[in-house]
């Protein structure tokens, strides 16, 4: 604890006493006072982990971290607007968020494009935000693939106020997208709605097939059709234009759905007593691909069962 006396704690700015409950950043081995974690719910420099930095002290209380930032504006570098890190005076993209620097005279580049992925894991959005009073951090960790694409999103519902964004892969792909991003009651609705208006049309298919093979059979120039024809197509026109506005529903408001999936997931697991959190955000969180490749293959093979049951 001596270690640490006179040290400014990077939260309150506060020097260390030796009376003082002090926690250390188990990453870069910053201190705090713990009350200073609790309250921030990470390390103060938890954006300058992905450098692989190490915290040290300096002579005048502060920390190293701190004298770099400072130093940084006397040097020839470029401090990022979003996130304040200091990169390299030719750099277009900061090496911390991901936010752009400023414009390149020569022209963006398709590398650009590609650097800008590699360092920006959030979308832009500083790691120590809150979204929904969630750490941006968590929140991602709980999203998984493609987090960079939901979390500047999730920040407009929450911080913007927004409700409507579009999202194209829930509009090609509809339930399979809901089973992926394991939103397993919106895509249970969307696929019973689905079956509901395939089979009224094998239906059909059955009755046309037989009196078809009938008309072959007997020779007749015409084929006559039951009532339950005009029913099963009545049904079907019907279930398809429920699909299709389903389906267009689903393309404006995925985003939103997702974001409320997610806020109360994670809401939850933090009220769960006895769990590995971290674990459980990636466990109960991220993608179900495999689910989703059982599930092409079954809808499939139980459509072919159906309509040869029906039709042959």
């Amino acid at each position: 604890m001596s270690n640490y006396v006179g040290v400014r704690c990077p939260v309150c700015q506060n020097k260390f006493t030796s009376t003082d409950d002090i926690v250390v950043c188990p990453q870069c081995g910053a201190p705090h006072h713990r009350e200073c974690y609790a309250k921030l719910g990470e390390c103060a420099f938890a954006a300058d982990h992905i450098t692989g930095k190490e915290w040290r002290p300096s002579m005048d209380g502060y920390s190293s971290f701190q004298e770099e930032q400072a130093n940084a504006q006397q040097q020839q570098v470029r401090m990022c607007p979003r996130c304040n890190s200091a990169n390299p005076e030719d750099a277009i993209f900061c090496q911390v968020c991901g936010g752009r620097l400023g414009t390149n005279p020569g022209g963006p580049d398709i590398n650009d494009f590609y650097r800008m992925m590699q360092a920006n894991p959030y979308g832009g959005v500083r790691g120590d935000d809150t979204i929904a009073e969630i750490p941006v951090r968590e929140m991602a960790q709980y999203i998984g693939p493609n987090a960079s694409y939901y979390l500047p999103r999730f920040m407009a519902f929450d911080k913007g106020g927004r409700h409507i964004l579009p999202n194209i892969s829930a509009f090609l792909f509809s339930f399979y997208y809901c089973f992926y991003r394991k939103m397993y009651a919106v895509g249970t609705v969307l696929l019973a709605v689905y079956l509901a208006g395939v089979v009224p049309l094998f239906l059909v298919a059955r009755e046309v097939g037989m009196e078809t093979m009938l008309a072959l059979v007997y020779g007749t120039a015409r084929q006559v059709y039951g009532p339950q024809v005009g029913l099963y197509l009545n049904i079907f026109n019907v279930m398809g234009t429920i699909n299709t506005v389903l389906r267009f529903a689903l393309f404006l408001l995925a985003n939103h759905l997702y974001y409320n999936h997610v806020v109360d997931k994670i809401h939850a697991l933090r009220n769960q007593a006895g769990i590995n959190y971290q674990q459980a955000l990636q466990t109960a969180g991220g993608v179900n691909q495999k689910g989703t490749l059982l599930l092409m293959g079954g809808l499939f093979l139980f459509l072919v069962v159906v309509f040869s049951w029906l039709v042959l």
